[in-house]
């Protein structure tokens, strides 16, 4: 699997290359780099695939699977519950509110935190919500990037705070539930990581681990409804290939 998916995304980079030979700054030789990101990231994430899918799996279920515990407890200790065990039994419903409410952002922090605490040495490292990609690899040397302003006129690669912003050869991740459809604000050329899973009957569960080196022609651009409407772009799944076994 982890051939067959290297293979794949290297073929997607070599398709890239016009658009990696135009990205900022000139000679900067992105395609290598995005080749090389490849080399690191796929094998090791077919590795740890189905770890990180027991990872999210458990953390996700892990409230129903307490409350299963406490339902046998509290079931045991029948009419002789203290008033203190009858509180948790209230506060542990209302704290089910809020876990109806679960969405893929908290998913996807599941994942990043995962894929960093895992990666040697700590090099695989979150680049901010607000910033793409999602993840970098802090050996990469980034130092003849320009310094981030937002006074620049061109909208590229940049040093912020010493972490590159918009450059190709990091790892957006993306989290998907049912189905693989993803909008954005705006087309990011680069590797990305696709986390699909489901809940049945109350369960989570995951469909699948994707990966792909998506290029501008991969995504669609929404059509405004108004004036005031933001442009959305959005890729479905079709260049991906699975990391799991």
């Amino acid at each position: 699997m982890s051939n067959t998916a290297l293979e794949k995304i290297h073929k997607q980079i070599k398709d890239a290359r016009k658009e990696l030979i135009e990205y900022p700054p000139k000679g900067f030789d992105w395609e290598t780099r995005c080749h090389n990101t490849a080399d690191i990231l796929i094998p090791w994430l077919c590795n740890i695939s189905s770890e990180l899918s027991d990872f999210v799996i458990s953390t996700l279920n892990s409230p129903s699977e307490l409350r299963n515990a406490w339902n046998t407890t509290k079931n045991n200790l029948g009419e002789k519950a203290s008033p203190l065990l009858k509180e948790v039994d209230s506060l542990l419903k209302k704290e089910s509110i809020l876990l109806r409410y679960i969405s893929g952002d908290i998913i996807s922090s599941l994942v990043i935190d995962f894929l960093t605490s895992n990666f040697p040495d700590h090099k695989l490292v979150y680049n901010g919500k607000s910033d793409y990609p999602d993840l970098y690899i802090n050996s990469l040397d980034y130092g003849l990037l320009s310094v981030f302003s937002r006074k620049a006129v061109k909208f590229g690669p940049a040093l912020k705070d010493n972490r590159p912003v918009r450059v190709p050869d990091g790892l957006e991740v993306k989290t998907c539930r049912g189905r693989l459809a993803v909008d954005c604000h705006h087309p990011h050329i680069g590797l990305h990581l696709v986390f699909l899973f489901d809940f049945i009957d109350g369960k989570a569960k995951v469909d699948d681990i994707l990966a792909a080196f998506l290029r501008t022609s991969n995504y669609r651009k929404s059509k405004r409804r108004t004036t005031a409407t933001t442009v959305k772009y959005s890729f479905n799944g079709d260049p991906f290939v699975s990391l799991l076994s």
